[in-house]
């Protein structure tokens, strides 16, 4: 979360699954049952809380009329992998 409040972060997650592909509101858990197998490059672009859960900001590349006009939240107790495996792959640039 320290280098999204810097700028916005390349991540990867399992996006080929009914949990991702449908998608349209809310903070997804770990009680949405998304896996963790790799498929999707997205861009992490904040974080916020809702009800207590602390969660992701993440920017899509499907278009303004998936998820939450483009945006997925995904929360960020996760475990190791994270939620949808967005902690897997993690990349940013330094200078």
């Amino acid at each position: 979360m320290a280098r999204i409040y810097q700028q916005p972060v390349n991540v990867a997650v399992a996006a080929g699954n009914n949990t991702f592909r449908n998608y349209s509101s809310g903070v997804v858990t770990k009680s949405d049952h998304c896996p963790k197998s790799i498929d999707h490059a997205i861009v992490a672009v904040g974080w916020g809380v809702e009800n207590g859960i602390q969660y992701y900001i993440v920017r899509n590349s499907w278009g303004a009329d998936w998820g939450l006009n483009g945006y997925i939240q995904l929360a960020t107790d996760g475990g190791k992998k994270g939620i949808c495996g967005i902690n897997q792959y993690v990349m940013y640039p330094t200078v």
